[in-house]
């Protein structure tokens, strides 16, 4: 402090150190920008991240700040998440890389939720191998949501609920189409039996769809369940069959054994294909071979014996294809 009038010094000022900056740095979104900065703020000590980068993190913050702003991440660590990740609008890869991502909250209607993907805009591919797991709630829970539009592609990892939500959820015209990977949820939605490991919400003005490509299903038939009524019990592509295995259904291609019929004088030819799941179409058509024609020669009558008329038959098949008739004998002549 000093004197306003004398400008005598009454306290003097010392000198305080410079802090320096933080030694950590997190992800942070300025301005739709997304900065690698140290955590104290600094203008001059901000890296902007190159557009396409994909990014790696190991918490929940960096995590979300880098999705948010349109960048795919790869996971370096375990997650625990206080909050659902929501991506809007964004086109992202989440490269599990053989971590874990767990959600630990639960709202208030006790719905817990991992990720959830909307916005006609919005396009996210799950791969790498590890987990997302949803807490237990005492409402419905789910893995991986997608609604308004959005489009979810899944191809590998393992996805639990550990209560009886769904474990994928698709409404609103969403698509999720699943690859790979094994899916699983803890308990029956009722007691009827009822599994909603796959869920496209049949209650919503606009459905939602699920189409499966691969991945295996726990207590629960993605090419015949009951969950959402009649018209909707198959989610598995064309092409593609679901196969019990133990307490799980596994969906991958048909696999097909051909059965060569061939062509017959009258008959087409066709191959018959035959999948182990009892699949079967038929395909390779061939037109039938026709006739080939030898000519059976005409016997002329004698007094005594009868004779033929000209006739003909295939000589592949030995089908008659004009019959020889019999001609009378002539009888001796009564002159003489």
């Amino acid at each position: 402090s000093h004197c306003s009038v004398c400008e005598e010094v009454l306290v003097a000022q010392e000198v305080v150190e410079a802090t320096g900056h933080a030694t950590t740095k997190a992800y942070t979104v300025i301005d739709g920008v997304l900065y690698y900065a140290d955590t104290c703020g600094c203008e001059d000590q901000r890296e902007v991240v190159e557009e396409g980068t994909t990014v790696e993190v190991a918490n929940e913050a960096d995590l979300k700040a880098v999705l948010s702003a349109g960048y795919s991440v790869k996971l370096m660590a375990d997650i625990k998440l206080t909050s659902a990740i929501e991506i809007v609008n964004q086109i992202v890869t989440i490269n599990l890389n053989n971590y874990t991502l767990q959600s630990t909250w639960v709202d208030e209607n006790g719905v817990v939720e991992v990720l959830w993907a909307r916005g006609e805009d919005t396009e996210v591919t799950i791969n790498g191998d590890g987990a997302m797991s949803s807490g237990k709630g005492s409402g419905t829970n789910s893995v991986v949501s997608a609604t308004e539009g959005a489009i979810v592609n899944i191809y590998g990892g393992r996805f639990y609920s550990e209560a009886y939500g769904a474990v994928i959820y698709a409404s609103t015209e969403a698509i999720i189409n699943i690859y790979g990977g094994e899916f699983k949820a803890a308990t029956a939605w009722d007691e009827d039996g009822k599994w909603y490991v796959l869920d496209i919400n049949e209650s919503a003005a606009t459905l939602g769809t699920i189409n499966v490509y691969g991945g295996s299903f726990k207590n629960f038939d993605p090419a015949n369940h009951n969950n959402d009524g009649s018209e909707y019990t198959n989610k598995v592509a064309d092409g593609y069959h679901s196969i019990k295995d133990g307490d799980y259904y596994v969906v991958s291609a048909h696999v097909y054994e051909s059965n060569v019929t061939d062509p017959t004088c009258e008959e087409d030819g066709y191959t018959t294909y035959t999948c182990e799941c009892g699949n079967t179409y038929v395909d390779d058509e061939t037109e039938a071979l026709g006739h080939t024609t030898v000519v059976d020669e005409a016997v002329d009558a004698t007094c005594t014996e009868t004779g033929l008329t000209e006739g003909s038959h295939c000589s592949v098949c030995e089908e008659v294809l004009v019959a020889q008739e019999v001609v009378e004998a002539t009888g001796h002549a009564t002159t003489k």
